[in-house]
């Protein structure tokens, strides 16, 4: 099966990897790394290209596209390491927001998030890469038509920079999803440094935080059957940048393989060193083709998510792989903090365990098979 790209995703590809790979230069990225700030003037800039507006519904300032239309832009995104929430912004938030209980709050934020005047990021997961009731320390007490907020998020991406947060907490109904301004009296943020240094990381502390029955997304007691239907679309997502990083790596190898001289020739002309290449090239092979094939599934809305699930995993393990070698690859420029490697391995060492780790989809995927019964 070919899953080749329409004339119009091929010219965002093209526009995405223009625009990213000259704001995003590797000077650009250290500056990031010394100094990590949210850019709210080049977000503002990106919601002028639309491409924040990609998943929003048309009514609500968005264009209404599908995931496969974005593929390649959050794959564009993948290759430069863009330091900036696009996924949690442009795919997971919107998708859960479109189901936020009071219209007017739903349109005023939606607006906001497709023009780039706002940013929204989630806090779902905590201390696994499965969302259990007895795993989440945040809480939603019922006080007449208000609800209190206790406990915590330990690690939510952009945390400190977003303007709304999209979180999973326990009520009484079971799990519930809110949405709450950063602002609002007692939300405390506290940034949280992780080995991915080309992203933002905070813990976000919720001490008696009220949320009014507006702020809650769908219906309390909801939040299993809302990320069901959410969560895939976000794991190919991340499909798509993992994609844009074994390509990334890909590419520096070979080019290093063609200049770096031992011995008399260049490297690439090496088994050792060609076996790396092929080994590499059939791992984002097939990665890809999982991939595509997860993003035809979702966007036609006939997954039974196997498909997704062991596109996730192998896309996993295929970058993570990759970039591994990739270091090898290089010998020992490869481990040096100024050479770019290292942040591709970081970068797939945190992909590796958002959204699902390998050992837990491939589990989930052999269960279903095993058994008939969904994960």
């Amino acid at each position: 099966m070919r899953f080749d790209l329409t004339e119009e995703q091929k010219i965002l590809a093209k526009n995405a990897r223009d625009y990213f790979s000259g704001r995003y230069t590797r000077e650009a990225l250290r500056g990031f790394i010394s100094k990590p700030a949210f850019d709210r003037a080049r977000w503002q800039e990106i919601g002028g290209q639309g491409w924040l507006a990609a998943l929003i519904e048309e009514k609500y300032g968005g264009l209404g596209l599908k995931l496969g239309d974005i593929f390649p832009l959050l794959r564009e995104a993948g290759r430069t390491l863009v330091p900036l929430p696009l996924w949690e912004s442009t795919v997971i938030a919107p998708l859960l927001l479109k189901e936020q209980k009071d219209e007017r709050l739903r349109r005023q934020i939606l607006a906001a998030l497709a023009e780039g005047r706002a940013m929204a990021t989630v806090g779902l997961y905590e201390e696994a890469d499965t969302i259990e009731p007895v795993r989440l320390s945040l809480r939603a007490r019922r006080e007449a038509d208000e609800y209190i907020l206790e406990g915590e998020k330990s690690i939510v991406a952009f945390g400190a920079e977003a303007d709304w947060l999209v979180v999973l907490a326990r009520s009484d109904g079971g799990l519930t999803l809110f949405v709450v301004a950063k602002d609002t009296p007692g939300i405390k943020i506290t940034d949280v440094p992780v080995t991915d240094v080309t992203y933002r990381f905070a813990k976000v502390e919720f001490k008696g935080v009220r949320a009014r029955a507006a702020n809650l997304i769908g219906e309390e007691g909801q939040a299993a059957a809302q990320l069901a239907r959410v969560l895939p679309v976000a794991q190919v997502g991340l499909c798509a940048e993992m994609l844009g990083g074994c390509d990334r790596v890909l590419e520096m190898c070979v080019e290093y393989g063609k200049q770096r001289v031992q011995f008399k020739r260049p490297i690439g002309s090496f088994q050792a060193i060609q076996h790396k290449l092929a080994d590499m090239f059939v791992k984002a092979s097939v990665a890809q083709g999982l991939a595509y094939g997860a993003v035809k599934e979702v966007d036609d809305g006939r997954s039974d998510g196997l498909v997704v699930k062991l596109a996730k995993a192998v896309c996993n393990d295929a970058y993570r792989f990759i970039a591994a070698e990739g270091i090898q690859a290089h010998g020992g420029i490869g481990f040096t903090w100024e050479h770019d490697m290292h942040l591709y391995f970081k970068r797939a060492l945190r992909y590796r365990n958002t959204l699902g780790s390998s050992p837990r989809l491939f589990y989930e995927v052999g269960r279903t098979l095993a058994t008939g019964a969904a994960a």
